[in-house]
C-alpha cells in the first residue's frame, strides 16, 4: 500500500508576498516611477536660479492728466466730504 503523506495546509500569501510579486511582474514601472520621482525632487525643490534683489525705477517727470482751463467731472473726496 501507498503511504499517503500529510498535506501541508496552504495559507493565502502575506501582504508583503503579494506586492512582491506585483512589482517582480511590473519592474518597468516601478522603474519609471522611480526616475520620475527622483527627477521631481531634482528639479522641482533645489532652487534654480540664485537670489535676485527687487529692482524698481520711479520716472521724475509728471504728466498732467487735467487742464485747468477745462473743467471736468473728475472730484477729489475724503471721508465723503468733497476737498
Amino acid at each position: 500500500m501507498d503511504e499517503v503523506k500529510p498535506s501541508v495546509p496552504q495559507t493565502e500569501p502575506t501582504l508583503w508576498q503579494r506586492n512582491y510579486e506585483y512589482v517582480k511582474e511590473h519592474w518597468i514601472v516601478f522603474s519609471i516611477m522611480l526616475c520620475g520621482a527622483i527627477a521631481s525632487i531634482y528639479f522641482g525643490f533645489w532652487p534654480k536660479y540664485p537670489q535676485r534683489e527687487l529692482t524698481y525705477a520711479i520716472q521724475p517727470v509728471r504728466t498732467a492728466i487735467v487742464q485747468v482751463s477745462q473743467p471736468t467731472g473728475i472730484a477729489v473726496t475724503y471721508n465723503l466730504d468733497p476737498a
